[in-house]
């Protein structure tokens, strides 16, 4: 009975085409600055072939620095910070193959951080600082189902916020454990203004 259902599993996943309507929830480290987490949940949806609409909520703590602040006359303090950010675009997919699609997306992004610093010898307390930027992010990349059940991704990304432009490449294997069910593992290189290196662990339901 497992054999059977196992390959009435595999024989699914090898006739699925790339899907585009789900929900994700997606959790990340990244050692930007001195390091962050953070947390997305976002969505897609096919609304007609080619075209779908995504977008999301994120929001990351942020260790931004520890040591001499200048703007405190040179006290040792940490700079944290709270962001949040909101994501809306559009992509277009262009199906290349049995299982294969090449993707292209814009995005609309706002972002809104909070900074906080404390320096325990400073005599008052520093009020945070609020900062609110918007930007775009520009991707192309390939989406292909190489093995039954399993979904491998590639991206070259440029995005721009506020003062800060970078590229990136974006690279993730997912695994369905059930047939609306995948669970992935991304890789994030960013070059540029913040250069990074990041995981993310990702579920993602299929509808």
């Amino acid at each position: 009975m497992l054999a059977l259902a196992g390959a009435g599993q595999a024989a699914w996943a090898e006739t699925q085409e790339i899907s585009y309507t789900y929900v994700s929830l997606e959790h990340e480290y990244s050692n930007v600055h001195d390091g962050s987490r953070g947390v997305t949940l976002g969505f897609s949806f096919e609304v007609a072939d080619p075209f779908h609409v995504f977008g999301g909520w994120q929001e990351a703590n942020l260790d931004i620095f520890q040591g001499p602040i200048p703007d405190i006359g040179g006290l040792m303090g940490r700079v944290e910070g709270d962001r949040k950010n909101y994501l809306i675009g559009v992509g277009y997919k262009q199906r290349i193959g049995q299982g294969k699609t090449m993707q292209y997306r814009v995005v609309y992004i706002n972002s809104e951080t909070t900074i906080r610093t404390t320096a325990p010898g400073f005599p008052h307390p520093i009020p945070p600082r609020v900062v609110t930027d918007d930007g775009h992010y520009l991707e192309m990349g390939i989406r292909t189902l190489p093995w039954p059940g399993w979904e491998l991704d590639g991206f070259v990304a440029n995005f721009s916020v506020g003062q800060y432009d970078s590229s990136m490449l974006f690279i993730t294997l997912e695994r369905r454990v059930t047939e609306n069910l995948g669970i992935n593992l991304s890789f994030k290189n960013v070059e540029g203004d913040n250069t990074s290196e990041d995981w993310i662990l990702a579920m993602r339901y299929h509808l």
